[in-house]
C-alpha cells in the first residue's frame, strides 16, 4: 500500500476486515471508537485513504442497526465487541449451525458485549427471523388471553 501512512494502513485494514466479517463497511463511529479518535478524525483519515486511490465505501449515516433499542445502545455494544475482537479478548467461533468460519456476532444482551452467539450471515438472518416470529406469537397469545375473562 504505497502512499498510506501507518495509521491509514491500519484503518484501511480494519475497514476491509470489518466488511468481510459483516458484509458491509463500518461507520465513521466504528472506526473512531476502534482507534480512539474523534469521528471527524476517522472521517479525515478515510478521505485521505480515498484520495490515495483506495475505495473504502464507508457509510455516512448510521443504519437502523446502530439505533438504540430496548434502552440499550446497539452501536456502543458493537463497537466494544469489535474492540474486544481486535484486542484478542473475544475470539470468534464457527457458526453454531453449520460450522462456517465467516461469522457474525449476535448479541444476547446489548449490556454485555462478551455474550454473543456466532452465526454465518445466512443463519444470523434466519435467527432474527425466528426471534421476530417468536415475539409476534407471544404478543398474539397475550392479546388472546387478555380478552378471555378468568
Amino acid at each position: 500500500m504505497h502512499g498510506l501512512t501507518e495509521k491509514q494502513k491500519l484503518i484501511n485494514d480494519f475497514i476491509n476486515k470489518y466488511q468481510l466479517e459483516n458484509g458491509y463497511p463500518p461507520t465513521y463511529r466504528d472506526i473512531a471508537h476502534c482507534f480512539s479518535m474523534s469521528v471527524k478524525g476517522a472521517y479525515d483519515h478515510v478521505i485521505a485513504i480515498n484520495k490515495k486511490g483506495f475505495d473504502t465505501k464507508i457509510k455516512k449515516i448510521p443504519s437502523k442497526s446502530h439505533c438504540i433499542a430496548n434502552g440499550e445502545n446497539k452501536m456502543s455494544t458493537r463497537a466494544k465487541t469489535l474492540e474486544l475482537k481486535y484486542s484478542g479478548m473475544l475470539i470468534s467461533k464457527p457458526c453454531m449451525i453449520c460450522g462456517c468460519l465467516e461469522v457474525q456476532a449476535h448479541h444476547i444482551s446489548y449490556s454485555d458485549p462478551l455474550k454473543v452467539l456466532w452465526f454465518c450471515k445466512e443463519h444470523h438472518r434466519h435467527w432474527h427471523y425466528l426471534l421476530k416470529i417468536s415475539n409476534e406469537t407471544i404478543e398474539a397469545f397475550k392479546k388472546y388471553y387478555a380478552s378471555i375473562p378468568c
